[in-house]
């Protein structure tokens, strides 16, 4: 008689859903992976490519954006090379969620724009100066780069108008935001009143000097203050023999600092005043 041995039965054990949590719990879990952009939202991310026409940002969770070369810079023809590098770390706006690639389209100058002008409106309200490059001559004035593109009309870039304003191509310029407009993305500026302030500080010094030195006298209208009258005094008619060299140099630096009806006021009293700069810095 043969006998049969049988062996124990061995089950597969069984995945329960609660094993790795209610369905809920697990769309969840994917969702965390997934992130999602909308129109406007400021990106980070890492420089992984750079083309002539474009750059490529890894922002993470396995998504990859595009920046056109036009959105690299508020300089227009740029070479992207001159701007980022691969491995640079840069911020960028959302323009459009995906493009026939399924990449997001991205703009790196929108990005510079949408922090500038808050630190730039900051700036409008409470008149400070900003700085910035002259990047392009236009018809009617020039363009600054002010971390945003800034105007500065022709007729306010220095006291008296500039006939030729190539020459300010790449140099720094201080001025005063003097207009600002967020829907039609105006930014005008002023270096005009900048100069005009220098200027004034400049020469109350001049005044105070010679007025300290016993040389001249001021006084206001009490009708109107703001009509100065500027009058030599004994000292500065005693002084009335000055060789014309340091009557030049003195003129030079102090009339340049004066306002036109100032300058008429001490033009005749100059050429009698014994003094010259130097001795006014003692």
């Amino acid at each position: 008689m043969t006998s049969t041995n049988s062996q124990p039965a061995v089950s597969t054990p069984q995945v329960a859903v609660n094993d790795i949590g209610s369905r809920e719990d697990l769309l969840a879990a994917i969702d965390e992976t997934i992130k999602y952009f909308n129109d406007g939202d400021i990106v980070e991310g890492t420089v992984v490519k750079v083309d002539h026409d474009e750059v490529l940002l890894d922002i993470g969770y396995k998504t990859e954006g595009v920046i056109l070369s036009r959105e690299l810079s508020i300089k227009h023809d740029v070479n992207p090379d001159d701007v980022v590098a691969v491995g640079d770390q840069i911020e960028a706006l959302v323009l459009q969620k995906e493009d026939k690639d399924g990449r997001l389209v991205l703009s790196k100058k929108r990005a510079e724009y949408e922090r500038a002008w808050n630190r730039i409106e900051e700036k409008f309200n409470s008149g400070e100066n900003v700085e910035g490059e002259v990047i392009e001559v236009v018809k009617g004035g020039l363009i600054l780069d002010i971390g945003l593109r800034g105007f500065l009309p022709a007729s306010l870039v220095d006291l008296r108008r500039v006939k030729d304003l190539t020459s300010y191509m790449g140099t720094r310029i201080e001025a005063r935001v003097i207009e600002m407009d967020r829907n039609r993305n105006n930014v005008v500026l002023s270096r005009r009143v900048v100069l005009e302030e220098s200027r004034k500080a400049e020469r109350s010094e001049i005044l105070s000097k010679l007025e300290v030195n016993g040389l001249i006298e001021r006084s206001r209208n009490p009708k109107d203050r703001r009509q100065l009258t500027i009058r030599l005094t004994e000292t500065g008619r005693e002084n009335a023999r000055i060789d014309q060299a340091a009557r030049i140099r003195f003129r030079e630096r102090a009339f340049s600092a004066l306002t036109h009806d100032e300058r008429e006021q001490l033009a005749e009293m100059l050429e009698k005043i014994r003094v010259t700069w130097e001795e006014l810095d003692d």
